[in-house]
């Protein structure tokens, strides 16, 4: 057990907690590398949840990119799979942006760009202030925001 890996599926933002929790027991069996085989019955009982709720959860865990699998067959029948974590920053993060863009949910809040626009609105009145090319940018890109409503 790699107990980096299973930080690193608690920090995981996954939003389906029943996902969650089967994350966390592949993370709990995975190796340093992030590789692991439990079966489904395995996962089952460490969960507590039905088989099938455990291959869904599995599916969604590979469709948002937290594990891939490798499906595997033992002497003409399946065996279980082998499981690879993906829970490294970059490969997560890169994860949810594909996911929220798929989704067509901001990649960003909205509170920071309040913020620049809080503090753009403030610097405006100081004529003795340089004001930040980058700070100009956004606040065209702000005011282009505005005129679609």
């Amino acid at each position: 057990m790699s107990f980096r890996l299973v930080e690193s599926a608690f920090d995981a933002p996954v939003a389906d907690p029943q996902a969650k929790l089967v994350l966390l027991a592949i993370a709990r069996h995975a190796d340093e590398r992030g590789s692991c085989y439990p079966s489904a019955a395995r996962l089952m009982v460490v969960t507590g949840l039905s088989k099938a709720s455990v291959y869904r959860k599995i599916g969604y865990l590979e469709k948002h990119g937290f594990i891939r699998v490798r499906r595997r067959w033992g002497t003409g029948k399946n065996t279980s799979n082998l499981y690879h974590l993906l829970l490294s920053q970059a490969e997560t993060k890169q994860s949810l942006c594909e996911t929220k863009v798929s989704q067509g949910e901001p990649l960003i809040s909205q509170e920071p760009i309040n913020n620049i626009s809080s503090h753009i609105s403030d610097s405006q009145g100081d004529n003795e202030t340089k004001q930040d090319p980058f700070l100009d940018l956004v606040k065209k890109a702000l005011e282009g925001k505005n005129d679609t409503k």
